[in-house]
């Protein structure tokens, strides 16, 4: 449902505490062919400025107009050990 939606898609692996131990695990979110998982640990703070910066990239460069402030501009979508964000 996401890939045929043709939204952008951030996929967001949490609770990689520990990217040696855990990088085995974070290839097999690649099986899912919606991009790069991006590991994070958000208890320790890691890998959230790679997540920041890949979701800054789908931000408008300039200003829009507001065509209806009820649309939901970004949804996020929890699964276990597994976060995605996609933007509408």
């Amino acid at each position: 449902m996401l890939k045929k939606s043709g939204k952008p898609i951030v996929l967001v692996c949490n609770k990689a505490d520990n990217f040696e131990k855990d990088r085995e695990e974070i290839y097999e979110f690649y099986n899912l062919g919606i991009g790069e998982p991006y590991p994070i640990s958000s208890t320790n703070a890691l890998g959230i400025g790679d997540v920041l910066d890949k979701i800054y990239e789908y931000f408008p460069t300039e200003l829009e107009e507001k065509k209806d402030e009820n649309i939901i501009k970004v949804a996020v979508i929890r699964k276990t050990k597994c976060r995605k964000i996609f933007f509408n």
